[in-house]
């Protein structure tokens, strides 16, 4: 949904415990025209959904939130 449009996975490292991917986000996407044009950041909705696709990859498969009670961001991303 958002791959390959709003963020390009760059490189992307597995071992059994873990995934670590770095990405590329796309600064002129429309998202960033309403979250906030003067100064851009990735809202949490799209931090959550770039993880989901991540871990599809690497799954091959479609995954589904099923609970988040408590999400945190304790950074904002700037493009």
């Amino acid at each position: 949904m958002l791959i390959d449009n709003f963020f390009t996975v760059l490189d992307k490292n597995t071992t059994d415990t873990s995934i670590r991917a770095s990405i590329r986000l796309n600064r002129s996407h429309a998202i960033f025209n309403g979250h906030f044009p003067s100064i851009p950041i990735v809202p949490g909705v799209c931090m959550v959904q770039i993880v989901r696709e991540i871990l599809e990859l690497e799954c091959n498969g479609i995954l589904r939130l099923q609970e988040a009670d408590n999400i945190k961001f304790l950074a904002v991303i700037n493009p």
